[in-house]
């Protein structure tokens, strides 16, 4: 799955013209100039998955799991990685988040209290949003590269929904 740079901007697409999406992927990527816009080739592990990328202050990866459980693997194209990445993940609720650099390990945990559990202590993670009481979803997962103890080659994804 290749993403493409958008500004601020997400396109929802559903209905019955939906067997056209990927003309209208195509035409949209030629019209944006797409071709080496984004700076990450990402794989998502499951086909309903959505991933769209949005240049902005602090680089941001909208993430849209209706399954709830997903994976997905970012690898730089060029070598280098932001300061800061975003991951808004569109659930409902949070149970885990986990980041890997190969060994090492990151996990973010929201409880039903929404106490938030960090591992290790000095994360490269930290939860920016949760949602609100009005919209019912939307979480943000700030992750800094660069707090690895390890050179970073790849990111490595994952989430769980309470309520899958």
């Amino acid at each position: 799955m290749e993403i493409c740079r958008l500004t601020q901007v997400q396109l929802n697409f559903g209905g019955w013209w939906r067997p056209c999406l990927p003309l209208v992927w195509l035409s949209s990527l030629l019209i944006a100039g797409c071709n080496d816009a984004v700076p990450f080739s990402v794989s998502a592990s499951n086909a309903t998955d959505r991933i769209v990328w949005v240049e902005a202050k602090v680089p941001t990866l909208h993430i849209s799991s209706p399954s709830g459980i997903g994976t997905a693997r970012l690898v730089t194209r060029n070598g280098d990685w932001p300061d800061a990445i975003d991951v808004t993940l569109d659930l409902t609720a949070l149970e885990g988040f986990t980041v890997r650099n190969g060994d090492q390990v990151h996990r973010l945990e929201l409880t039903a209290e929404r106490r938030v559990l960090l591992e290790p202590a000095n994360s490269v993670l930290q939860l920016q949003r949760l949602p609100s009481d009005l919209t019912g979803a939307g979480f943000t997962v700030r992750i800094t590269p660069a707090k690895f103890a390890e050179p970073v080659s790849e990111l490595v994804l994952e989430w769980v929904d309470y309520y899958r």
